[in-house]
């Protein structure tokens, strides 16, 4: 039974207590502008190509910008990841992290560093992909330096690159307890489906650790909030009947098949690519391209690809119930389909805003039923926040984490039932059934 390397703790002295705490404080400040640093590589490419469309340049290219831009940008992500962070070459960032964390892999930094932005420039250029991993992977890659600089032995170093990876995913998405429980339940526990073993892992992780974890993720939320806006305005939504809870049931059920098939097309799509005869640095042009062309045809049916990017607008709509009953539909599948093509090529990116997105589509789709057959009943956005924390706990399988996006990222009290109730139907279905981890999810 392989166990991660640093469970049997070091004993830590005072010394060593304030020491990892400025080092952690350090980390989560990094982390905080590194999330900060990523969010505005993707906002400014996405503007100068999409929107100003090159300064003008590609005018004349007309909508075929969305076949053009991710096909170049494609090609320049490949190369840039291929030879210059070879090192994680065809690995996604649950498992460099993972790899970090359980093995210690000793990955360089630069490599690290290189894949996050990466992961920003497929964002910027219409690729389905998430900052979330990619700033945890950046904080990560900060902490390896700083612990090595310091001459840190391993079970500190190893503590220290989780101060990161819990750092980076609280600056992402402005939820400290996310970023915390994210490594408790996803890095830890994630690599073994084993309740067993998590017993071990948490039976050996020392307060103090947690601690240092939560500081670091708290320091980061901060900087990140200091420098720019939440990821999302969520409006006021509230439970109208406590019988609606039996729907949420329902939606939750909805939502474990949703994640059993976002799954499975993750892991097939991944085979596909892997197989696919061809250089590694050409198959995220190709990727790309085919994402671009799926872009192509639906802007003459809806209108801007909502898919492409990060998608935060398009979530929020789905919170304010302003998406057609068709589209919102729609769009479940061709984010899932644009989010395992673009991860499935090699292109850099995360997966847990993908998942909100799906998740938010899924649930406001489920809402918008509902509504057309209870009147009574709460509105779809409503819908939408619940499904997007279930489908994201799904994915990960980590209901706990899955709640703390419902009471950080969403932070609307008033359904905080619904979310848990709806997260544990989803979660327990999904094991039940016993659903495909995502690609690099050990």
């Amino acid at each position: 039974m392989k166990l991660p390397i640093f469970i049997i703790p070091s004993i830590l002295s005072l010394r060593d207590i304030f020491g990892l705490t400025s080092l952690a404080i350090f980390i989560g400040i990094t982390a905080g502008l590194g999330a900060v640093l990523l969010e505005q590589v993707f906002y400014s490419l996405y503007e100068i190509l999409f929107v100003h469309k090159l300064w003008g340049i590609l005018n004349f290219v007309s909508h075929y910008q969305l076949i053009i831009i991710p096909a170049v940008g494609g090609l320049i992500v490949g190369v840039v990841v291929f030879f210059l962070a070879h090192e994680t070459k065809g690995r996604t960032v649950p498992d460099i992290l993972t790899g970090l964390v359980v093995d210690g892999e000793d990955l360089p930094p630069r490599a690290l560093l290189i894949k996050s932005i990466a992961a920003a420039i497929c964002a910027g250029i219409g690729g389905s992909v998430g900052l979330g991993g990619p700033t945890a992977q950046l904080a990560a890659a900060m902490s390896i330096v700083v612990g090595k600089w310091f001459k840190l032995n391993k079970d500190k170093l190893h503590l220290l690159i989780m101060c990161g990876i819990s750092a980076g995913i609280a600056a992402a998405f402005n939820a400290p307890l996310m970023g915390t429980f994210f490594v408790l339940e996803v890095i830890l526990g994630g690599f073994k489906a084993n309740d067993f073993i998590i017993k071990v892992i948490l039976s050996h992780f020392k307060t103090t650790y947690f601690i240092l974890i939560f500081v670091a993720a708290l320091i980061a939320d901060r900087v990140s909030q200091y420098f720019r806006e939440g990821l999302l305005f969520i409006p006021e939504h509230y439970l109208m009947n406590y019988w609606e809870l039996l729907l949420y049931v329902l939606l939750g059920i909805v939502t474990a098949i949703g994640t059993i098939s976002f799954n499975h097309l993750m892991v097939s799509m991944k085979k596909f690519w892997d197989n696919l005869p061809t250089s590694e640095h050409i198959k995220p042009v190709i990727g790309l391209s085919l994402l671009g062309i799926i872009g192509f045809f639906s802007f003459n049916m809806y209108g801007f690809p909502h898919f492409f990017g990060l998608g935060n607008l398009t979530i929020m709509d789905a919170f304010n119930g302003s998406l057609a009953l068709i589209i919102i539909f729609v769009l479940i599948f061709l984010k899932m389909l644009a989010t395992s093509i673009t991860i499935g090529s090699g292109c850099s990116g995360g997966t847990i805003t993908p998942s909100f997105f799906i998740g938010a589509m899924l649930g406001g789709t489920f809402g918008l039923l509902v509504n057309s057959i209870f009147p009574a009943t709460a509105p779809s956005g409503t819908y939408a926040m619940v499904g997007m924390a279930a489908f994201f706990g799904g994915v990960f399988n980590a209901p706990f984490t899955a709640i703390m996006v419902g009471i950080e990222v969403i932070g609307n009290n008033e359904i905080i039932w619904p979310i848990i109730l709806t997260v544990l139907i989803s979660h327990t279905m999904t094991r039940i059934i016993k659903s495909p981890k995502l690609p690099g999810l050990l």
